[in-house]
């Protein structure tokens, strides 16, 4: 056999663990950012924390671009030795052999896992102003004892030790170049802030243009940077000139290069970045109007409300991912394969992205804790899952017994967590309480476990997700699962735990109809106390 074709599935196949990983740490550092925020840390005093706690916002762009750049570098290195001779990859070395390789890189996952739930424990009570705090420079050594441990096992499960020494003493190019990278991103992006005003004012611009072509009383100040119409203004901060989503479209268009690096044709791809960076502040410009006109016309209340928080969301992502998708299937931008059958992926995503957007215009309409459009997301969830209803052949068996009690040990522990909150009494009318409880028992856990079991824990071991056996899942997809499982719910640490016991339920028999199963027998004891308490939040 010839070595090179024996030695190209292993390689390929450890890229796409660390697109999935890097993807996972992100999730995790998003998760932190937004549970908590430094200034909480001015309650711990002075001591040898402060510079840690002064220079924090400085210290965490800069290191976050470094990361970034690293990783972009580590990637690319990858895939750019020759196949023959491969300098270095993610992975274990040849040595150890495949086995210890595995074993090594599940406990380096679940130490990060462990390390990253430490450092959640300890952030909330270090950044809880309602909690006392004693001794917080031990409270703040275990937080940085617990980053760092994160930081660590993380590179550990991408590679040994010893593959990162000789990694940096044979390409120490690479790295320099990566540093590099990473602090002129930071400067350039700390730069970029004083581009905000003439972009505000061209944001501004568009969209007083637009909203004056079906608003008599629209109206524009081009130095306050106000834009209005009849009662109704709004001025445009910085966080919404746009430049984020400019940003962001270069993220996404860089991010497809590498995962369809096999279908564009880059001669011609790069024109796609300045095409989807117009889209997304075409977007904006254009969610500006529209919450300007919602405003006048409607309820200032939805417009800042719902509308404010969702709906450049959803416009971004329209904007930017249909820009992305039209440009592969055009054969000036990409090179369009012969498609005999369809895509496996489909029915796996194809009901939660329909739902996940369901759920932004949803929101964009919604006033204070009334959504009048919530109807749409199990309606279109359920439409979903009717159109691919034959390709569900084989996964929807009759579940086990163990599936309901693993159901139930969820919803204790995500009630033990949820209860220990201030309670929320909510208002929400009858019948979209209605609505909600029988989303989240009926529609949310076959859509989200499709998504997260049935495709992405087994498309983190191989291309060909449908190969992989699910009862021969390892413990890095199921964590990556779990993980991004539970970065999308409010409660992210108990949403971690939910999507691990659901993964493992999923694993002894290789039936999707277990995890599901658990899922919604959580839901459904969680949408009962809840009722039973009035506080519907807690089945978020």
């Amino acid at each position: 056999m010839n070595s090179n074709a024996a030695q190209s599935p292993s390689a390929g196949s450890k890229r796409p663990f660390v697109v999935v990983w890097s993807a996972s740490l992100a999730a995790q550092t998003l998760a932190l950012g937004v549970r908590f925020d430094s200034a909480a840390l001015e309650r711990c005093g002075s001591g040898w924390w402060s510079p840690w706690v002064a220079a924090s916002g400085f210290v965490m762009p800069l290191a976050a671009s470094l990361a970034a750049a690293l990783v972009l570098v580590a990637f690319v290195a990858t895939g750019a030795q020759p196949r023959a001779a491969p300098a270095w990859s993610p992975g274990p070395p040849p040595s150890p052999g495949p086995a210890r390789g595995v074993h090594r890189r599940s406990a380096a996952v679940a130490l990060e896992l462990a390390s990253f739930t430490a450092l959640i424990v300890i952030g909330e009570t270090l950044f809880d102003a309602a909690k006392p705090l004693n001794r917080p420079g031990l409270w703040m050594a275990s937080a940085l004892a617990s980053a760092a441990l994160m930081l660590g096992a993380w590179c550990a499960a991408l590679a040994p030790w010893r593959a990162w020494r000789d990694a940096v003493l044979r390409r120490p190019a690479s790295f320099v170049g990566a540093a590099t990278l990473g602090l002129l991103a930071f400067v350039v992006g700390h730069a970029s802030q004083d581009l905000w005003t003439p972009l505000r004012r061209a944001t501004l611009g568009a969209a007083h243009a637009l909203l004056a072509r079906f608003e008599p009383s629209a109206f524009a100040d081009s130095e306050q940077l106000v834009l209005g119409a009849r009662d109704f203004a709004v001025r445009v901060a910085p966080e919404c000139s746009g430049y984020e989503g400019l940003g962001l479209a270069v993220v996404f268009v860089l991010g497809s290069f590498v995962l369809c690096r096999d279908v564009w044709r880059f001669s011609r791809a790069w024109l796609v970045l300045p095409l989807a960076a117009l889209a997304a502040w075409c977007a904006n410009a254009v969610r500006l109007a529209a919450l300007v006109a919602l405003g006048a016309r409607v309820s200032p209340t939805l417009a800042l409300g719902g509308f404010h928080s969702y709906a450049g969301t959803l416009l971004f992502s329209v904007a930017v991912l249909g820009t992305i998708t039209l440009a592969l299937r055009s054969p000036f931008f990409a090179r369009i394969p012969a498609r005999a059958e369809p895509n496996p992926a489909a029915p796996y995503l194809v009901p939660w992205i329909t739902v996940l957007f369901a759920t932004w215009v949803s929101r964009a309409f919604a006033a204070e804790a009334h959504e009048p459009l919530y109807f749409v997301r199990p309606l279109v969830g359920c439409a979903a899952l009717v159109w691919f209803l034959p390709r569900y052949r084989g996964e929807f068996v009759r579940p086990s017994g163990l599936a309901l009690g693993a159901g139930a040990a969820v919803a204790v522990v995500w009630l033990a967590i949820a209860l220990r909150e201030p309670g929320v009494v909510t208002s929400t009318g009858d019948v979209e309480l209605a609505l909600r409880a029988l989303h989240a028992v009926a529609v949310t856990p076959v859509v989200e476990e499709l998504a997260f079991r049935g495709f992405l824990a087994r498309r983190v071991v191989a291309r060909d997700f449908a190969a992989v056996a699910p009862t021969g899942l390892g413990l890095v997809p199921l964590g990556v699962s779990a993980v991004a499982f539970g970065a999308l719910h409010e409660r992210a640490f108990a949403g971690v735990l939910a999507g691990f016991v659901f993964a493992l339920v999923y694993r002894r028999r290789g039936a999707l109809a277990d995890c599901v199963w658990a899922h919604a027998f959580a839901n459904g004891l969680l949408v009962v106390v809840g009722l039973a308490l009035g506080r519907a939040e807690l089945w978020k």
